[in-house]
């Protein structure tokens, strides 16, 4: 256990054999070197655990590898994985994602320098797999009014202080949050006074296909419902912020 860390990255990983060694190649090829990397196999049924702990192997200490009994989805996945954290600042990483090398370091500056500030997004430039489609930069200055309408921050780009995410208890494990666990978490993070900001730059490339799309069906649209309306009613805002 590295109690000294400063970073603490945490990913969820589910049969993401194809995508995974790039992900955490990128956060080996970070311009800052005090992190530690968690990575949860959620459960995969191809050789995805497997190569994470190649990585645990070769990279003692930097690279812990943990899994789940069964596939348990992603609000559980990054809840243990915040139990394994050490870091003052947690951010986030997908297994099918790359971070660009200068994103902890640029986003762990903005954060030590703005101590009024609780979490930091970036941009994001989307790629398919073999080319760049385009960018996204998400608004430099957020807040709750923005939800429902859009997003505050794009969930796998923000760096977090460890201590606000000990305030909201994780992730919400409940069945509607799943595949909104982030709109959840922001209903909560501003309702709790916290404040957030993005750099208008993009750090992290978030891969954009198929498969991708697959992703948003009809429940997905349902429980994003769900979350804003429960989100809204039990954190005191009013529906419709």
């Amino acid at each position: 256990m590295n109690e000294s860390v400063k970073v603490s990255v945490i990913m969820a990983a589910y049969n993401s054999e194809a995508t995974i060694a790039e992900s955490i190649d990128s956060i080996l090829d970070q311009t800052f070197s005090d992190w530690e990397l968690i990575v949860c196999d959620d459960g995969s049924t191809d050789n995805t655990f497997h190569i994470i702990k190649e990585y645990e192997a070769r990279y003692p200490g930097k690279i812990i590898a943990i899994q789940n009994e069964c596939n348990s989805k992603l609000p559980y996945s990054l809840n243990y994985c915040l139990e394994y954290a050490n870091g003052a600042y947690i951010a986030r990483m997908d297994a099918d994602d790359k971070s660009y090398p200068e994103r902890l370091e640029k986003q762990l500056l903005f954060l030590e320098a703005h101590p009024q500030i609780d979490v930091v997004g970036t941009g994001m430039t989307c790629f398919d797999g073999a080319r760049i489609t385009g960018e996204r930069l998400p608004p430099k200055e957020p807040s709750a009014q923005i939800i429902g309408i859009g997003v505050p921050f794009f969930h796998a780009t923000i760096m977090m202080k460890k201590s606000v995410y000990d305030a909201l208890n994780g992730y919400s494990l409940k069945d509607y949050v799943l595949r909104c666990e982030d709109v959840d978490l922001w209903i909560r993070f501003f309702a709790k006074g916290f404040r957030g900001a993005n750099l208008q730059e993009t750090l992290y490339y978030v891969r954009e296909d198929l498969e991708a799309s697959k992703r948003r069906d009809l429940k997905n649209a349902t429980n994003a419902s769900k979350t804003l309306f429960y989100g809204f009613k039990e954190n005191g805002f009013e529906i419709g912020v």
